[in-house]
């Protein structure tokens, strides 16, 4: 217990090693009626992230518009896990396991990024996770014509080692015959 300079009386807490009135800034504030009162909700909505002594963001829920596919996690999985704190996307550099786990990054992606306590904010979140989305689509619609292109070669190529003589006139297998 400590006494102040207007002799008030305040309680040690877990930083009970600072000068009082200060406590625990977090959770308690000093009052005019009492050593300590609760603190009201913090601004910013009830998704603000409070800092903890460590230095790490805490909050332990996850607010719904968290919970959403994440193009970014998908096309950019390892990439977007190293900026993001997500480091269960690096199992996308196994071979194979891969093809697997690039849609369980796009799922469950933005859990993870928001679990790693990197963004002070839901605001802050959801605008670096949209920069994120919009990279994720350029890269699939990006992915989608390579596909697309791969595919029209590979059926020109086919098609030019036919026999399309042959085939016009209904004279390719006529030597089998």
């Amino acid at each position: 217990m400590y006494d102040d300079k207007q002799g008030n009386q305040y309680q040690g807490g877990p930083y009970s090693h600072q000068n009082p009135p200060y406590g625990n800034p977090y959770t308690q504030q000093p009052s005019e009626n009492g050593p300590y009162q609760q603190q009201s909700p913090p601004p910013g909505g009830p998704y603000y992230r409070q800092p903890s002594p460590q230095g790490y963001y805490v909050q332990p829920e996850i607010p719904p518009e968290v919970r959403r596919w994440n193009w970014g996690a998908f096309m950019l999985n390892w990439i977007w896990g190293c900026g993001n704190g997500a480091y269960l996307t690096l199992l996308c550099l196994i071979p194979v396991f891969n093809i697997v786990w690039v849609f369980v990054c796009g799922a469950r992606g933005n859990v993870w990024a928001w679990k790693s306590g990197k963004f002070k904010d839901l605001g802050t979140f959801l605008t670096t996770q949209r920069t994120w989305n919009i990279a994720g689509i350029i890269c699939f619609c990006i992915f989608i014509v390579y596909l697309l292109i791969v595919i029209v070669t590979i059926s020109m190529g086919v098609a030019m080692m036919l026999p399309w003589d042959g085939i016009m006139n209904g004279t390719e297998y006529a030597e089998y015959s």
